[in-house]
Protein backbone atom coordinates (compact mmCIF):
# COMPACT_ATOMS: atom_id res chain seq x y z
CA UNK A 1 0.00 0.00 0.00
CA UNK A 2 1.75 3.55 -1.16
CA UNK A 3 1.82 6.24 1.72
CA UNK A 4 -0.83 8.21 -0.40
CA UNK A 5 -3.53 5.37 0.14
CA UNK A 6 -2.43 4.58 3.93
CA UNK A 7 -3.01 8.92 4.69
CA UNK A 8 -6.35 8.53 3.20
CA UNK A 9 -7.27 5.48 5.02
CA UNK A 10 -6.22 7.06 8.23
CA UNK A 11 -8.32 10.38 7.28
CA UNK A 12 -11.33 8.19 6.73
CA UNK A 13 -11.12 6.18 9.73
CA UNK A 14 -10.83 9.77 11.69
CA UNK A 15 -13.83 10.57 9.77
CA UNK A 16 -15.58 7.00 10.72
CA UNK A 17 -14.18 7.65 14.66
CA UNK A 18 -15.98 11.09 14.55
CA UNK A 19 -19.02 9.83 13.51
CA UNK A 20 -19.31 6.64 16.17
CA UNK A 21 -18.76 8.89 18.45
CA UNK A 22 -22.15 10.64 17.35
CA UNK A 23 -23.76 7.86 17.69
CA UNK A 24 -23.88 6.99 13.81
CA UNK A 25 -21.58 5.88 10.52
CA UNK A 26 -22.72 9.03 8.83
CA UNK A 27 -19.97 11.04 6.51
CA UNK A 28 -20.52 14.67 5.13
CA UNK A 29 -20.06 14.41 1.71
CA UNK A 30 -20.60 17.95 -0.21
CA UNK A 31 -23.06 18.90 2.44
CA UNK A 32 -25.36 16.05 2.37
CA UNK A 33 -25.01 12.97 4.31
CA UNK A 34 -24.22 9.99 3.31
CA UNK A 35 -24.83 6.89 4.78
CA UNK A 36 -22.25 4.32 5.38
CA UNK A 37 -22.61 0.70 5.72
CA UNK A 38 -21.73 0.01 9.31
CA UNK A 39 -19.59 -3.65 8.22
CA UNK A 40 -17.76 -1.23 6.16
CA UNK A 41 -16.87 1.25 8.95
CA UNK A 42 -15.98 -1.70 11.52
CA UNK A 43 -13.61 -2.65 8.96
CA UNK A 44 -11.80 0.52 8.32
CA UNK A 45 -11.50 0.89 11.94
CA UNK A 46 -10.00 -2.35 12.16
CA UNK A 47 -7.94 -2.10 9.32
CA UNK A 48 -7.28 1.42 11.33
CA UNK A 49 -5.97 -0.17 14.65
CA UNK A 50 -3.94 -2.73 12.22
CA UNK A 51 -2.29 -0.38 10.59
CA UNK A 52 -1.29 1.95 13.67
CA UNK A 53 -0.10 -1.46 15.25
CA UNK A 54 2.07 -1.87 12.20
CA UNK A 55 3.65 1.27 12.70
CA UNK A 56 4.53 1.03 16.04
CA UNK A 57 5.89 -2.34 15.23
CA UNK A 58 8.05 -0.52 12.74
CA UNK A 59 9.10 2.08 15.20
CA UNK A 60 10.36 -0.21 17.38
CA UNK A 61 12.31 -2.71 14.97
CA UNK A 62 13.95 1.23 13.85
CA UNK A 63 14.89 1.93 17.40
CA UNK A 64 16.35 -1.95 18.22
CA UNK A 65 17.86 -0.91 14.99
CA UNK A 66 19.27 2.40 16.43
CA UNK A 67 20.12 1.13 19.64
CA UNK A 68 22.42 -1.90 17.90
CA UNK A 69 23.86 0.45 15.87
CA UNK A 70 24.88 2.42 19.20
CA UNK A 71 25.90 -0.83 20.84
CA UNK A 72 27.95 -1.88 17.75
CA UNK A 73 29.97 1.58 17.65
CA UNK A 74 30.49 1.37 20.93
CA UNK A 75 31.74 -2.07 20.45
CA UNK A 76 34.08 -0.66 17.77
CA UNK A 77 35.47 2.18 19.22
CA UNK A 78 36.36 -0.01 22.72
CA UNK A 79 38.01 -2.44 19.97
CA UNK A 80 40.09 0.21 18.80
CA UNK A 81 40.98 1.54 22.23
CA UNK A 82 42.07 -2.05 22.87
CA UNK A 83 43.73 -1.99 19.74
CA UNK A 84 45.81 1.05 20.13
CA UNK A 85 47.21 -0.06 23.86
CA UNK A 86 48.19 -3.23 22.48
CA UNK A 87 50.30 -1.62 19.59
CA UNK A 88 51.40 0.95 22.42
CA UNK A 89 52.67 -2.51 24.46
CA UNK A 90 54.33 -3.93 21.38
CA UNK A 91 55.83 -0.66 20.95
CA UNK A 92 57.38 -0.40 24.36
CA UNK A 93 57.92 -3.66 24.28
CA UNK A 94 60.26 -3.32 21.72
CA UNK A 95 62.09 -0.15 22.90
CA UNK A 96 62.71 -1.99 25.98
CA UNK A 97 64.43 -4.87 23.90
CA UNK A 98 66.21 -2.29 21.63
CA UNK A 99 67.69 -0.60 24.79
CA UNK A 100 68.52 -4.24 26.24
CA UNK A 101 70.46 -4.64 23.19
CA UNK A 102 72.07 -1.70 22.76
CA UNK A 103 73.33 -2.05 26.77
CA UNK A 104 74.63 -5.55 25.77
CA UNK A 105 76.16 -4.21 22.67
CA UNK A 106 78.01 -1.26 24.69
CA UNK A 107 79.08 -4.13 27.28
CA UNK A 108 80.42 -6.29 24.45
CA UNK A 109 82.26 -3.29 23.01
CA UNK A 110 83.88 -2.48 26.32
CA UNK A 111 84.95 -6.14 26.37
CA UNK A 112 86.25 -6.52 22.78
CA UNK A 113 88.10 -3.12 23.37
CA UNK A 114 89.42 -4.68 26.96
CA UNK A 115 90.95 -7.30 25.38
CA UNK A 116 92.23 -5.98 22.16
CA UNK A 117 94.41 -3.56 24.75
Amino acid sequence: MSDRSAKLLLEVARYVRLAADRGAFRKMSGGSEVSIHGSLAQEILSWDRGYREHLAHVMERKEGVRRAKAKAAAARDAMRDEEALERVREMAARKDADDFGCVMAEEALRLLEGAVE
